[in-house]
């Protein structure tokens, strides 16, 4: 009886991930080309039938998300931080993770700013090994466009990485809410290019974000799973989920004109790195 070696079953394993990918990419970036409007479908991570049918693989997911951006150093202009109140509470709406937000917020503000932690899915069990005296969650679910009974020392709201997720008419409400409770909202949002380099960015993510992600998974939740099969799993399909979705996100990130477009009378404030576009809306 003759078997298939298991290299060539690792080949044709990641053969097909691979092929599945390219094809995403090409639908998403001739759509974001040729298309005046977002690509339509949500990340993965975005649907509860994935959270429920991979929940170990979408905490591996949020779990690298964090850990990746855990030694980024992104530096703002002070001119720009000034523009928050550090001294106030920040409130986290869709903090995934959760690692990405307290280390990009310590870097901006300082390790003494007080945050709390939210989210539609929320993630306690990740959460809950970044807890401090400063640093806390709210386990149930969160809504962004209902966002009632917040501590009065909240004027700060955040979205890291999670606009994007998010359908014009939810970005609308979330922006009436700051602007009728007086809040400063602060966004960090993976990078939008132009037109041409996004386009290209979509296309070449099934080579370079398979690779990298396959590199961040090895080092983060795949060595971090509580036994050596779900460790296996997150290595295997991590990876690709990540891939997957940021392929998705990519095609459906917002621009500097979109967001004005949508601040219904905020003042917008915008900074950019290669890595990210920073918003600050406020009242004026």
């Amino acid at each position: 009886m003759n078997f298939i070696s298991p290299f060539k079953i690792i080949y044709y394993y990641y053969y097909l991930l691979f092929v599945i990918l390219c094809i995403l990419a090409l639908i998403c970036s001739t759509y974001f080309i040729l298309s005046e409007e977002r690509f339509p479908i949500n990340e993965l991570e975005d649907f509860d039938w994935f959270n429920k049918m991979f929940p170990d693989c979408a905490d591996g997911m949020l779990y690298d998300m964090s850990y990746s951006q855990r030694y980024q150093i992104n530096t703002l202009p002070k001119q720009f931080t000034e523009l928050i109140d550090s001294n106030s509470m920040f409130l986290d709406i869709g903090s995934g993770g959760g690692e990405a937000t307290v280390g990009h917020l310590h870097r901006f503000f300082g390790n003494d700013i007080k945050i709390i932690l939210s989210d539609l899915h929320p993630k306690v069990n990740l959460w809950s090994k970044l807890s401090t005296e400063n640093i806390s969650y709210i386990r149930e679910p969160v809504d962004a466009t209902h966002l009632s009974n917040l501590p009065d020392s909240v004027k700060t709201v955040t979205l890291f990485g999670s606009l994007h997720h998010m359908d014009p008419t939810t970005v609308e409400k979330v922006f009436e809410q700051i602007r009728e409770n007086n809040m400063t909202l602060f966004i960090v949002e993976p990078r939008r290019f132009c037109s041409m380099l996004q386009y290209l960015h979509i296309l070449t993510l099934p080579v370079f974000g398979l690779i990298a992600y396959s590199i961040v998974s090895l080092g983060g939740s795949a060595i971090m799973a509580d036994n050596p099969f779900y460790g296996l799993m997150r290595f295997l399909l991590v990876p690709f989920f990540m891939t997957f979705d940021h392929i998705l996100g990519a095609a459906r990130r917002y621009s500097v004109e979109e967001i004005e477009s949508m601040s219904n009378g905020l003042k917008l404030y915008h900074y950019w790195d290669w890595t990210f576009d920073y918003y600050i809306l406020a009242k004026n």
